[in-house]
């Protein structure tokens, strides 16, 4: 009598064990580049990516949103006097990831990818600059060891990401410049901007039936028959 409860529970166990599997982790990325172009811009990105999370797959644990700013810029300035004139130039290029979405927007543009140059701030008459010359400020590149990479993990952050079609994704990227002379000058600036984007949304696939579990509930049934059988018998 002992015997026979034993191998019952030991079948029950079993059948148990099989129909329970483990979650396996999964992951899926998406790139997107804003090509290159001129300064003040806002293009889609690759048009239709990065897309959405399809709830489907799974449960979403974390996105990861890595992006880039890709480009140069310079400033010319011309003293348009005779004689010569001190300059103290400052800029900064920066580029930042938005969305057709404004609570994204929101989540995303608090960090830029910005390189500031120039002849530095608050310094005065730093550069002279002689009647009729020019002088070039640059070239800065914005690609430089600029990487911004943002890990979002909070419900409510996780959330924005998670739907059917296009993030809306764009790239927005400037240059500004600001010149302090005393002189007659003309400015030219000359940039050319792009970004890199990925999203990649880390999540946890939903747990299915092994395909043995069929053949361990027919075991179990077969086992708890058996047993009563000896019992009875």
């Amino acid at each position: 009598m002992i015997a026979v409860k034993f191998l019952k529970s030991a079948v029950i166990a079993a059948v148990f064990a099989g129909l329970v599997s483990v979650a396996n982790a999964g992951s899926v990325s998406y790139t997107g580049t804003v090509a290159d172009g001129q300064p003040d811009f806002t293009t889609p990105v690759l048009s239709n990516v990065p897309q959405k999370f399809d709830a489907s797959l799974g449960t979403l644990d974390s996105v990861v949103v890595t992006y880039s700013g890709r480009g140069t810029a310079s400033y010319n300035v011309t003293n348009n006097g005779v004689s010569a004139m001190n300059v103290n130039y400052n800029g900064q290029i920066s580029a930042t990831l938005i969305s057709s979405d404004s609570a994204l927007t929101a989540l995303l543009a608090t960090d830029s990818v910005i390189v500031d140059f120039g002849t530095g701030v608050g310094v005065p008459n730093r550069v002279s600059i002689g009647g009729g010359a020019t002088t070039t400020f640059g070239t800065y590149d914005l690609s430089t060891g600029n990487t911004i990479s943002k890990t979002y993990t909070g419900s409510s952050d996780k959330s924005l990401f998670i739907g059917t079609g296009s993030l809306g994704l764009s790239g927005y990227a400037e240059q500004s410049d600001t010149v302090t002379t005393s002189g007659d000058y003309t400015g030219i600036k000359t940039s050319n901007f792009g970004m890199d984007v990925t999203v990649t949304y880390n999540y946890t696939v939903a747990p299915v039936p092994e395909p043995s579990s069929l053949a361990l509930v027919g075991l179990g049934i077969a086992g708890v028959v058996v047993a009563r059988r000896r019992r009875r018998a």
